[in-house]
This record gives structure tokens, C-alpha cells and sequence, in this order.
């Protein structure tokens, strides 16, 4: 006889909660005007800049394992041609919001503004 664990559905709600605190960074603010900007971005996620130049930079909260997927380190290896690798602060990537969204979703990762 194998005795399995039984879920307490913990998951659900740690997954629920995630996906709220997602959708929280993605409607802050990008201009700076709250306090703690940081902490409004879930575990296992990343807050990067996408943009610049004439495009107007976008604030993309995203899944941490996301960034070694092979089209998103693509935008990576590209961002760090032209900006390097001593970037200060927040990491930002040269190209279109739409493009990285697009990138995210070709790997199978969540991607929020």
C-alpha cells in the first residue's frame, strides 16, 4: 500500500497570490511615484526595461526562468553588445516592449506590463 500526501490546495493559493502581485507591478506606476517599487515584484520574477530610443521605455515584470530561454537570451546577448555588462540599476533591454512580450511568449512564459 502506498500512502501519497493529500493536497491542501496550498499550491492554488500561493499560484493565485503570485498572479496577483504580477498584475500589482504591472499597474504601477513606471515614473518612480511609489515608495517601494521593488517589493511589488513577486518572487521568481524580474522587473526589466524594455525601450529606449524612440521607443518609450515599458516596465515588464517577468518569470525569472524566462531570461534562459533561447529568445530571450537572444534580446539578452543583444542588450549586452550594445549597453554592456556594467549596467547600474534596474536591467534594461534595447527593443521593442511588443518584441520581448513576443520573445516571453514563444519560450511559454508569463509576461505582464
Amino acid at each position: 500500500m502506498n500512502w501519497k500526501r493529500k493536497s491542501s490546495g496550498s499550491r492554488c493559493r500561493e499560484e493565485e497570490q503570485r498572479e496577483r502581485l504580477i498584475q500589482q507591478a504591472a499597474a504601477d506606476p513606471p515614473d518612480g511615484l511609489r515608495s517601494c517599487k521593488g517589493c511589488c515584484v513577486p518572487r521568481g520574477c524580474v522587473a526589466v526595461l524594455v525601450g529606449g530610443g524612440a521607443e518609450p521605455e515599458e516596465r515588464v515584470v517577468v518569470d525569472v526562468r524566462a531570461l534562459g530561454q533561447p529568445c530571450v537570451r537572444a534580446l539578452l546577448d543583444m542588450a549586452a553588445r550594445e549597453l554592456g555588462y556594467d549596467q547600474k540599476g534596474v536591467l534594461r533591454i534595447p527593443c521593442a516592449a511588443a518584441e520581448f512580450r513576443r520573445a516571453v511568449a514563444a519560450d511559454g512564459h508569463r509576461c505582464m506590463r
